[in-house]
């Protein structure tokens, strides 16, 4: 009986290192096969190194890792493949194969035609950078009888953290070749929109607050003879600026949502010509007007939002209210005249609706 007591814990302890043996080994190399674009994320994410332990919950975590970059199109779909070889030592080789997405595309789309001559385009996507998602396109377009025009831009909201993400747009344009090459009559440059949007969920709360700015230019010059850059006789310019603001903040005591996307507008517009005749119009407005030097809308045409919106219980309808408005106030000179104007909408649009209830 005695020498049961001795003899079993020995025994027990042996069976132990054994199935150690069998279940657990060290890592002594990692090769991941088709890897090239994402090297840098995986090598600083994935969650085993050389000279680690192998085992069920080892492989189990490397596959969750390769399935997350799987959904976020970094790799092709597909089952992740791990070849494991065991050396003389006992250690184990592995051997990885993904299928990595391509990182770019890349194309140029040309078109001729008689009225309008020379059309081309070319449009370039970025899906993501050194294995970390960046969904950015942009265009370069140059058209001959009009202008040549640039724009880069996210093409989904580019998450941060979990909390915090952000898009973008810049947008420019010029007219220079153009002109030089005698196509066009105006010689005009510009920022059609330089836009930078944040969205952050406050913790505790989950209110997410939207701050934005955007910014938009455009000039226009003009000279006394086609094709000839000097002198400028003539000339405007026009300047945008739009902060915004924009919340969303859910009530847990009905369900609903209260939302807000809030603006204010600045604009500076100056003209002069030949005949040293001046004039200028500064405008300040709370609203939504876009940066769009080109074509500028009536900041009273886009007004800003309050809403609030709730489902309704037990049918698949919902229950929405919002008050727009907008308010512009403008300062005109103009040959040593000067006014102050200022224009409020009267009225406040209220609307309620319901989504049509479906069986």
């Amino acid at each position: 009986m005695r020498i049961r007591r001795i003899v079993l814990p020995f025994f027990l302890l042996f069976c132990c290192f054994f199935i150690y043996g069998q279940s657990d080994r060290i890592i002594s190399k990692i090769e991941i096969i088709g890897l090239k674009n994402a090297y840098k994320r995986v090598m600083k994410e994935i969650p085993i190194y050389e000279g680690g332990v192998w085992n069920a919950d080892a492989r189990r975590r490397t596959v969750d890792f390769f399935r997350k970059c799987q959904n976020e199109n970094i790799f092709e779909e597909g089952e992740i493949k791990i070849d494991e070889t065991v050396n003389e030592d006992g250690n184990v080789d592995l051997r990885i194969h993904i299928n990595e997405k391509f990182s770019w595309f890349v194309f140029a789309i040309p078109k001729w035609s008689n009225n309008n001559g020379l059309q081309l385009k070319i449009k370039f996507w970025q899906f993501y950078y050194n294995g970390y998602k960046l969904p950015i396109e942009s265009e370069l377009e140059f058209l001959q009888m009009e202008s040549m025009n640039f724009d880069i831009k996210s093409s989904e909201l580019i998450h941060i953290t979990d909390r915090l993400s952000t898009e973008f747009e810049l947008k420019a344009y010029t007219s220079s070749l153009n002109f030089a090459l005698k196509q066009q009559s105006e010689w005009y440059n510009g920022i059609e929109n330089l836009y930078c949007l944040f969205n952050y969920k406050i913790p505790g709360v989950e209110m997410t607050i939207s701050p934005g700015f955007g910014f938009g230019y455009g000039n226009s010059l003009g000279t006394p003879s086609d094709a000839s850059f000097d002198p400028i006789i003539s000339q405007t310019q026009t300047v945008l600026m739009n902060p915004r603001f924009g919340l969303s903040y859910p009530i847990p005591e009905t369900g609903g949502t209260l939302s807000s996307n809030l603006g204010i507008g600045f604009k500076n517009y100056f003209s002069s010509n030949e005949s040293s005749q001046e004039f200028s119009n500064q405008e300040f407005s709370i609203s939504l007007i876009p940066n769009t030097p080109r074509t500028i809308p009536d900041p009273l045409s886009c007004p800003v939002r309050i809403g609030y919106s709730n489902p309704i219980p037990y049918i698949n309808a919902t229950f929405e209210t919002s008050i727009d408005f907008a308010y512009k106030t403008s300062a005109l000179n103009y040959k040593n005249y000067f006014t102050v104007s200022k224009f409020c909408p009267t009225q406040y649009a209220l609307r309620f609706y319901e989504n049509t209830i479906l069986p």
